[in-house]
């Protein structure tokens, strides 16, 4: 494990650079040619006045613990099915070729009906790059091409009716060069100069784009990813409320959580600790805390690829994406073999674990549709072992029926392409801000919802399994084997759940002992509900065939 985290670090070196939006070059390629002027500010605008220097730094009052309870069972995420969705490439409603909020509320029956229980959405507020949404101008308002708070608030209150938790992606480590703050930092106003982080001369420290200290009018600012995205100074208090603060708003109108974006990144202490610092923790732990004891039933998950296990912990963010986990399975796939899955089993805690196959950024690997090079019986596979896992599944929008990459475009834009709703894409009556899926013909939501065999259906039954049988969200597991046969079981109380997972092109015969003789045991999943009764031996024989899941329940007198 730790030499793959070793080598995740060198990746993300070259590869991160455009994980949270950023660029090497002054023209961000993957932004959106049909821009709106309205974000656009000359000079003159962009200089703070009275009124943009108070934005988003409006004070909250604190909430009670019962307030603002979105009707959400209670701890509602440890059992949820997360689907990740970047809006803008989601369903457009009204023909600018964008996707919007009212889009998105639209497919919310969609969503339910497979059994989605969480969205988490990529940046939704303000944004100068009008795109990935990672360069923030204004923390507590839509993205003008999205919507209004008021189709948020829509979107929320109907989400909520359907026993959906919905997560915002929240940009803390960094900004927009044009948010208002920095503008008055850069022009060296007193009250905001240290809000961001400035030296005199350029240190020369190396990061994600290279040269990390960027020329700004009096000084030379730290902006890890790009220029045009500098560093908050999370050592400065006064910056630590500004973003409590805009956490309330969010969580005032309803939200039910966060994913904080680049925690590994948060504090700077010289040429080489510039990623990892233990203070990070501390940080996510205070806002961790503000969500548990402001709040009611809230969920907080992180993006720290080089050190997943360790923000996951309850002084940390107590929950994180388990980056290396998706390289595995998918290396376990190709090789036949689950041995690259077994160390996770006692590397990480997996019951705090966020489990991804794949997201937004293009270091976390491809579409799982190209990983494998579009076998579907493999696919079916990712999908199983994502599904059952301890953990908290997250599935990236498109996954579910298969979706590709887009043709013709590289790295992060090629994974974040219109959503395949028909054959013909069905994102947009107008002219698409993207090109589509290359595989939207064959693989897309009306042609598979109605296929018993497809990968839909087959996403659709494991995310019904789940709802279905509690046993299989418990946080009590185990490992029996990883080899051409990836076994492990969960628990709850005296009810047992074992998981069989053939990794293999060929039928395999399996024999589970049971712990004991004379149980009824119930096949749940593909779905069959077929009732087994042991012999007096304790042992059950399984049969499966290539690539097959098979999991069984049984309860111990």
């Amino acid at each position: 494990m730790q030499h793959y985290f070793s080598s995740l670090i060198l990746i993300l070196f070259s590869a991160m650079l455009t994980a949270c939006g950023g660029s090497s070059a002054p023209i961000n390629t993957e932004i959106n040619l049909e821009t709106s002027t309205e974000n656009t500010l000359s000079a003159e605008e962009a200089l703070p006045t009275e009124d943009t220097l108070s934005t988003d730094n409006t004070e909250s009052t604190e909430n009670t613990s019962d307030s603002h309870n979105s009707g959400l069972p209670q701890n509602w995420a440890d059992s949820a099915t997360f689907i990740e969705i970047y809006v803008r490439a989601y369903k457009d409603s009204d023909g600018d070729g964008i996707g919007d909020l009212q889009g998105l509320t639209q497919q919310l029956d969609y969503l339910q009906e497979i059994g989605i229980t969480g969205i988490w959405l990529m940046p939704i507020t303000e944004s100068s790059d009008n795109d990935h949404g990672y360069a923030v101008t204004d923390y507590q308002n839509i993205e003008s091409q999205y919507g209004t708070l008021e189709d948020f608030s829509t979107f929320l209150t109907e989400a909520h009716k359907r026993g959906i938790g919905v997560i915002m992606d929240y940009v803390i480590n960094h900004a927009s060069s044009s948010h208002p703050y920095f503008t008055a930092s850069n022009n060296f106003d007193p009250t905001y100069r240290d809000w961001f982080i400035w030296e005199d001369s350029n240190l020369g420290w190396q990061g994600w784009a290279g040269d990390s200290w960027h020329q700004g009018t009096h000084g030379y600012y730290y902006g890890a990813f790009w220029f045009g995205m500098p560093d908050w100074n999370l050592k400065n208090q006064e910056v630590i409320e500004f973003h409590k603060n805009n956490l309330r708003f969010w969580l005032d109108l309803g939200v039910d959580g966060f994913r904080f974006d680049a925690v590994g990144n948060l504090i700077e202490n010289g040429a080489d600790r510039w990623y990892g610092e233990e203070a990070n923790h501390q940080i996510n732990n205070t806002m961790r805390t503000l969500l548990e004891e402001e709040y009611f039933n809230k969920y907080l998950v992180c993006e720290d690829p080089g050190h997943p296990s360790d923000a996951a912990q309850s002084n940390s963010c107590g929950s994180a994406f388990a980056f290396g986990l998706n390289t595995a399975i998918f290396e376990s796939i190709t090789n036949g073999s689950a041995s690259e899955i077994a160390p996770y089993f006692s590397d990480f805690t997996l019951d705090k674990m966020a489990l991804l196959l794949s997201n937004h950024d293009a270091f976390a690997g491809s579409r799982p549709f190209n990983q494998l090079n579009g076998n579907e019986p493999q696919l079916k596979l990712a999908a199983s072992i994502l599904m059952t896992l301890p953990g908290k599944p997250f599935i990236y929008y498109g996954e579910e029926v298969g979706m590709s990459a887009g043709n013709g475009l590289q790295a992060d834009a090629s994974l974040r392409v219109p959503m395949s709703w028909n054959s013909q894409g069905g994102f947009t009556t107008g002219s698409s801000f993207r090109t589509a899926a290359a595989n939207k013909l064959e693989y897309n939501v009306r042609d598979e919802q109605h296929d018993s065999d497809s990968i839909l259906s087959h996403y659709k039954n494991l995310m019904q399994m789940r709802i279905n049988h509690p046993v299989m969200t418990s946080k009590n597991y185990g490992l029996v084997t990883a080899g051409d046969i990836l076994h492990f079981y969960r628990y709850t109380g005296t009810t047992y759940a074992h998981i069989i997972i053939n990794m293999t092109n060929s039928s395999q015969n399996y024999t589970i002992n049971t712990m004991q003789s004379d149980l009824s045991i119930t096949e749940i999943f593909p779905l069959q509900s077929s009732f087994i009764q042991t012999s007096n031996s304790n042992y059950l024989d399984i049969n499966l065939l290539p690539f097959e899941t098979k999991v069984i329940k049984y309860s111990l007198p």
